[in-house]
């Protein structure tokens, strides 16, 4: 949930009403618990919450802590809370809305999303002895829910196994690649919650493109903000702290939303943490303040991993780096390898000041939702909407939608199985004049990415 994109003067309300939803016996969470702020770090408000074991009905969500940041106490409250419902509604799948079989079978009567739009895997990787993913072809049997395309205007079909999380495989169901919650989101509204999941879908397109290509970027400005500007405002009074090096990148793709990229090295007990984050927004000073708020949010969730397996190092081959939680420190416990996080200030081109970078005049969700689409639709591109929204939480005035943008490069947690099959991966740099032409697969960026 984006807290930034309400009405200040409505988040308390917002927050009463998403409170209610906490309880130590019959709540989807418990407790609102704060992290813990120390002086001379960032004055940035950090909440966490316990997700609720769910019942018969449903399963634990997937993600068993929900966090949230802001620059006040209620942004931060119902970004926490609003990662809780993310994960609270993306747990329930009602059997009755599942339709099964093959998209060869089912094509004949119904509406769907076409296998060959995902960016899943590669020839190469199929073919590999031991691959554990089949192709998602047309005779794969799949599980299937509806959704509804923003670019066709109409509801089609699309694998089930894409929307929920957790999600459990049927006996004769193939299993075509690992899902994580790109696309997951929250909102007041209808519209705002696909804007949200779009966001999201964006910017982990374009980091991936960014990092598995090794492409130039241009730097943000962010010690010399101008304070006459909100955005700078936000960064000097609240991000600023000693001994704090931010740096901060625009990796907008192709698609020209701006996204940026942030590096965040820090001081801790346990030595200098580095660590990232990124953000999508149609303003590119919004982007900037999301992205540099994530490494500051993901700061004690590192320290908590390194504290909890302190012997923790990746193998040679990088083959146990098969997560998040692992890719998120991996430059922080491997010092020989920052080298190679490090190495994107030797592809700056050029540098923008924080309130120079584009900005989209928005005017409200639905104008902005109509803007994202417009560009997918100068691509070709599909983007799907599945709402997940559940009554108890309809009664509470939200959305909850789970958005899938197949062509769309993803970001995979388990560096043994990037998915490498998608267009984009190798005809965005070549679209946007970094490359002549398009790479191989053994010319991309061998070393994990660094997100968390």
């Amino acid at each position: 949930m984006n807290p930034q994109a309400q009405n200040t003067n409505a988040l308390p309300e917002l927050l009463g009403k998403m409170e209610s939803l906490l309880s130590p016996r019959v709540g989807i969470g418990g407790a609102l618990t704060p992290m813990p702020r120390h002086a001379g770090e960032p004055r940035v408000y950090l909440y966490n919450v316990e997700t609720a074991l769910l019942g018969p009905q449903g399963m634990r969500p997937s993600r068993p802590i929900a966090g949230g940041a802001g620059f006040s106490y209620e942004e931060a409250a119902v970004s926490a809370l609003g990662e809780l419902v993310e994960g609270y509604c993306a747990a329930y799948l009602e059997p009755g809305n599942i339709v099964r079989g093959s998209y060869r079978e089912l094509r004949r009567h119904h509406e769907m999303l076409e296998p060959e739009r995902f960016a899943l895997f590669s020839e190469r990787q199929y073919e590999t002895p031991g691959f554990p993913y089949p192709r998602f072809s047309e005779d794969a049997h799949c599980s299937w829910v509806w959704g509804y395309s923003l670019v066709r205007k109409k509801r089609l079909l699309v694998p089930a196994s894409r929307v929920y999380m957790p999600y459990t495989l049927k006996a004769d169901e193939a299993d075509i690649g690992p899902t994580i919650s790109t696309g997951l989101a929250t909102g007041t509204s209808l519209e705002g919650a696909i804007v949200s999941g779009l966001h999201e879908c964006l910017e982990r397109d374009a980091f991936t493109l960014f990092w598995m290509n090794t492409l130039p970027v241009r730097r943000i400005q962010l010690r010399n903000a101008s304070a006459s500007t909100r955005t700078g405002q936000l960064f000097h009074q609240h991000l600023e702290a000693p001994g704090y090096e931010y740096r901060a990148y625009d990796i907008t793709s192709d698609l020209g939303v701006p996204t940026t990229y942030a590096l965040l090295t820090c001081p801790s007990a346990r030595g200098p943490l580095y660590i990232v984050g990124g953000a999508t927004r149609l303003d590119g000073g919004q982007a900037t303040l999301k992205a540099l708020m994530e490494t500051v949010q993901t700061r004690p969730y590192v320290l908590w991993l390194m504290e909890r397996d302190p012997h923790w190092r990746p193998a040679a081959d990088f083959s146990n780096v098969v997560d998040f939680p692992f890719t998120c420190r991996l430059y922080t416990v491997a010092q020989e390898l920052r080298p190679h996080l490090l190495a994107v200030e030797d592809r700056v081109t050029s540098e923008v000041s924080l309130e120079n970078l584009p900005r989209w005049e928005s005017r409200d969700a639905a104008t902005d939702l109509a803007e994202l689409v417009r560009r997918f639709e100068h691509r070709g591109y599909e983007a799907v909407v599945v709402e997940l929204t559940t009554p108890d939480i309809a009664a509470l005035g939200l959305r909850v939608v789970r958005v899938i943008t197949p062509e769309l490069q993803q970001l995979h947690a388990d560096h043994r199985y990037p998915f490498l099959g998608g267009r984009r991966l190798y005809d965005v740099p070549v679209r946007l004049g970094h490359r002549t032409r398009p790479a191989d697969e053994t010319q991309l960026n061998p070393y994990p990415h660094p997100f968390p």
